[in-house]
């Protein structure tokens, strides 16, 4: 077993390999099904902390008995607390379920610090990291992005990973409407990216780096924002009918008559997110939901 430290996750990209997991869950029928999920942090308003809540496609885990996930293991305390190369295999505690979102919307989440002390109770001392609550944009941001972005997911399409080192894959695309535009009426946009089995529940970001154009003028620096949650995918029927259906949790083959993918990924907009959040605090007694964490509040960590 090696205890090396692996990477250098300052990087906003490298930093959230460690907040995407990939999520196993058995199925009544005996099947397995793959999803994504990610960890986001709610900052609450009583102790001006941060609370981590695992977050995925409803599809994903809905009636399954049991679900796992490999978790890393970490050493060091503070900025010098780094991931090793090695990871446990954890099952999920069953709490009081998966917390769906209020609207139906194909999200639910689940308190991540059942998971840590799971792993804690098998003597690991696991290492993760989490989606800033800060990445969320405002309307204002949102307004101001172009139709057309570049944007990036990360997860695990046909359910694939680098096994070795326990990390998912990102994959990047452009956004095929407007990311602050309801598409068709429903909290969804579209983006011009490839989904298979395993991306449900993929966190899909849009990051923005250098100088680039806003509406005014110009801005630069460094900003990352959450534009939702990838959930469903467009398929063409023979006939040229065009079909929006749930991305696949198993490897069993998509039914023949929907077999040309449009490669178009259809994600829930982040700010379903809120609402879901609130289901979590209220249903866990997690406190009640702050502002965006202030500088120098400390996340509540492992």
């Amino acid at each position: 077993m090696g205890q090396r430290n692996m990477v250098d996750v300052r990087p906003v990209s490298t930093h959230l390999l460690f907040a995407t997991l990939r999520l196993e869950a058995d199925l009544p029928d005996g099947r397995t099904s793959v999803g994504t999920g990610f960890m986001i942090h709610w900052s609450t308003a009583e102790a001006r902390r941060q609370v981590p809540v695992l977050v995925t496609s409803t599809h994903v885990v809905h009636g399954a008995t049991s679900v796992r996930t490999r978790l890393h293991l970490g050493v060091g305390t503070g900025d010098d607390r780094h991931p090793l190369d090695d990871s446990v295999d954890v099952t999920l505690p069953p709490v009081s379920g998966w917390t769906e979102h209020p609207s139906g919307q194909d999200l639910c989440g689940y308190p991540f610090l059942a998971a840590v002390q799971a792993a804690r109770l098998l003597g690991a001392d696991v290492y993760w990291r989490a989606v800033p609550e800060s990445f969320m944009a405002s309307e204002a941001e949102l307004t101001a992005l172009s139709a057309l972005e570049r944007v990036f997911m990360v997860g695990y399409p046909s359910g694939l990973y680098d096994q070795t080192h326990n990390l998912p894959l990102l994959r990047h695309g452009y956004t095929s409407s407007h990311p602050a535009v309801d598409f068709g009426g429903e909290p969804v946009a579209l983006a011009d990216i490839a989904c298979f089995p395993g991306s449900s529940g993929s966190p899909v970001f849009v990051q923005k780096q250098g100088v680039w154009s806003v509406p005014k003028g110009v801005a630069m620096g460094d900003r990352t924002h959450l534009l939702g949650v990838m959930a469903s995918m467009l398929l063409r029927k023979e006939t040229g009918e065009v079909k929006v259906v749930p991305i696949p949790t198993t490897t069993v083959g998509l039914t023949s008559v929907y077999s040309v993918p449009l490669n178009l990924g259809r994600y829930i907009r982040a700010n379903e997110l809120w609402p879901l959040r609130d289901a979590v605090f209220e249903r866990y007694g997690l406190g009640t939901p702050g502002l965006l964490p202030v500088e120098g509040v400390p996340p509540v960590l492992e």
